[in-house]
């Protein structure tokens, strides 16, 4: 079987963040300034996604312990799915070469 790995951001789906930060200031009740204060200007988001966490609870937890937002796992899944949007040519083309 082949293995094909992708990276869903602006790929396969279309990402804005500007929908994102908002989504999560909703779930915390954290300021959307204070999240991206501190979590993304600091390059905590950029470190996730260089593999600094090795686990969703490592991530979890570093993010409530600098943002003050503590943060279920199915909560930041939800704020995730309000920032994506299928980039259906780019579905349909995996659907064809698959």
């Amino acid at each position: 079987m082949d293995l094909y790995l992708f990276d869903f951001d602006d790929t396969l789906y279309a990402f804005d963040h500007g929908k994102r930060l908002p989504a999560l200031s909703d779930v915390t009740g954290v300021s959307q300034y204070r999240l991206a204060s501190l979590w993304w200007a600091r390059g905590f988001e950029r470190a996730a996604e260089s593999g600094t966490y090795p686990s969703t609870a490592a991530y979890l937890d570093a993010f409530s312990r600098i943002t003050g937002a503590r943060l279920t796992m199915s909560e930041w899944q939800w704020c995730r799915e309000q920032a994506m949007s299928r980039i259906d040519g780019a579905v349909a083309a995996l659907e064809r070469a698959a």
